[in-house]
């Protein structure tokens, strides 16, 4: 790709009125190894999690990066210098530079692809993720790492016999009477 062009050299050249077709240039098709690529990095952006462990999707921050990413990776305009994505892409909504990238069919339908791309990617990733199969094994991961390794294990025998000692025979018969009791 040639040339990157920046946000604030957009704004330049619109409000010089100019033409934004001397600078901006738009690819009509990227690999599938990109695309998947661009996918793969927006749902690591808007899966999240919430406090019981279920999955679902943050469907802002996917709009957000489904739309900047595709620009980023279709146009020569350099979106890694921007810190702010809300403000990377309330700007190009605003000044219709999306408008402008769509209006090509094949620019859509790349678009649309890694849309349903993206749609399916995340419904099944979801539906994996919140499975009673996963749910029992992530449980069951937890419980187990709750479990004392042999260092922990050792340690804690060696604290009750020290908290043992000094306590008379009798006292310790009292304490197994009375726990065979309860059972």
């Amino acid at each position: 790709m040639s040339e990157q062009i920046t946000l604030e050299y957009i704004k330049n050249i619109i409000d010089n009125s100019d033409d934004i077709n001397d600078v901006l240039i738009v690819n009509k098709y990227v690999s599938i190894e990109l695309k998947q690529f661009i996918v793969d990095g927006i749902i690591n952006a808007c899966l999240e999690q919430n406090e019981n462990g279920v999955y679902f999707v943050n469907n802002f921050v996917k709009e957000i990066c489904l739309s900047l990413s595709f620009i980023g990776n279709y146009t020569n305009i350099n979106l890694e210098i921007e810190e702010d994505n809300v403000f990377s892409y309330n700007f190009l909504k605003q000044n219709k530079i999306f408008e402008h990238i769509f209006k090509d069919e094949d620019v859509q339908e790349e678009f649309w692809f890694i849309e349903d791309l993206l749609r399916n990617e995340l419904r099944q990733k979801i539906k994996i993720e919140n499975s009673i199969e996963s749910s029992v094994n992530k449980f069951l991961s937890k419980l187990i790492d709750k479990i004392p390794n042999e260092k922990q294990f050792d340690k804690f025998i060696k604290k009750i016999e020290k908290s043992l000692k000094g306590v008379s025979p009798e006292a310790i018969n009292s304490v197994k009477e009375f726990v065979n009791k309860i059972k």
